[in-house]
């Protein structure tokens, strides 16, 4: 009996120690994927165009061409707003995305780490 004991011991152990390694290892595919993407920003694109109402101006007419903002809030959580041109709108909204995939990582490596906290106590 005594035994059978010391096996289930091991059993969990052994069973424990490779559910650990796991843990690590996709807690180190997490970062190297978060490693990827340095360029990132908060925040929000808008497309903008207001109508002024001043004679012969670009906002009265249906193509009109539009401004596009980024609006994001400051440490204070303040909003702030940073108009983009068009040339840059593409790497723009490739940051913010970065910045969302980015923050799905981190709140996998929270709960990675928490269970990994619980694995050594």
């Amino acid at each position: 009996l005594h035994l059978l004991y010391t096996y289930d011991i091991l059993l969990v152990n052994t069973c424990k120690e490779e559910r650990m390694e796991k843990l690590k290892k996709t807690r180190d595919s997490l970062i190297a994927e978060f490693l990827k993407r340095k360029d990132m920003i908060k925040g929000s694109i808008s497309s903008v165009c207001i109508n002024c109402s001043r004679a012969n101006c670009i906002c009265s007419k249906k193509t009109a061409t539009k401004a596009y903002r980024l609006t994001y809030k400051d440490k204070h959580q303040k909003s702030k707003t940073i108009y983009v041109s068009k040339s840059k709108l593409q790497a723009i909204r490739k940051m913010i995305l970065n910045y969302k995939q980015n923050k799905r990582i981190i709140n996998q490596l929270i709960n990675i780490n928490i269970n990994i906290f619980k694995g050594k106590s």
